[in-house]
């Protein structure tokens, strides 16, 4: 069997035994808040995937699932100064933010679901879950792309 598949079919198993036990993204010691993609919305095009996570030990990373398979970690690090000030006492809550650019069109129309993951650095993990909708523009935003403005310049010596 390849092992990447089974680490894969493994890893969708244990998500679903974490997510039943785990529904709130609030444990003792950790807090992860996913603030897009939102709950029920309609994404298309480039948008982003953001949020914060903290822990009393410090977070270690954040990993994304898209429709239970791993996709990848967010960058993380953001200046969160709102997180700072209601979180005091977790080291590095004023820089607790994760961010990235995200390609909506590469998924296909439809209900799509997406799950963070942020890791403790302790081993703690709090998940959070969304479900949202992928749509496609039906025209372009340029309509005739020859009737494009040109700027025309001249440099001086």
């Amino acid at each position: 069997m390849n092992l990447d598949k089974e680490k894969q079919r493994l890893r969708r198993f244990a998500m679903s035994v974490i997510c039943a036990v785990s529904v709130p993204a609030l444990a003792d010691s950790m807090v992860l808040t996913l603030e897009e993609p939102q709950e029920g919305g309609t994404y298309t095009g480039i948008s982003n995937l953001r949020g914060w996570a903290i822990a009393e030990s410090g977070i270690d990373k954040i990993e994304l699932d898209i429709d239970g398979v791993y996709a990848f970690d967010i960058p993380m690090g953001g200046s969160r100064g709102d997180v700072g000030s209601a979180y005091p006492d977790f080291p590095n809550a004023s820089q607790s933010g994760f961010s990235m650019a995200f390609n909506y069109k590469a998924l296909a129309v439809g209900s799509h679901q997406v799950t963070a993951r942020a890791l403790s650095k302790d081993g703690a993990v709090a998940i959070r879950q969304v479900q949202f909708t992928v749509d496609r523009f039906v025209s372009s935003f340029i309509a005739d792309p020859m009737r494009s403005i040109s700027v025309r310049y001249r440099m001086s010596h």
